[in-house]
């Protein structure tokens, strides 16, 4: 084995560690007076027409999302069954969500 070669590897994590070592020590850090991060306000848009049988469960399971700042807007394309009302039945007066009627 060429006498080279480990002395290249030795090179190698010598480098590895020293751009370790740099990086924590000049790296920012957040601090606890920083101000807090926010989330950005998320627009979930649902297009339904006619879909009685599926719109409580799904606009339900969307309200019930963890994240913190988003909205759920229901566009009733001139349904011919109940898809208004029971979208706005399962969203329990939630100030999330909001029911768009839709124009011929």
């Amino acid at each position: 084995m060429s006498p080279i070669i480990p002395l290249v590897i030795t090179f190698a994590f010598v480098i590895l560690w020293l751009t370790a070592v740099s990086n924590f020590l000049l790296f920012p850090r957040l601090n606890a007076k920083d101000e807090p991060l926010t989330t950005p306000l998320v627009s979930i848009l649902i297009p339904a027409r006619n879909e009685a049988r599926t719109i409580g469960r799904a606009v339900a399971s969307l309200l019930a999302q963890t994240y913190a700042n988003f909205e759920v807007l229901v566009l009733d394309d001139q349904s011919g069954d109940e898809t208004a009302v029971l979208a706005t039945q399962a969203a329990k007066n939630d100030p999330r969500f909001r029911l768009i009627r839709g124009e011929p």
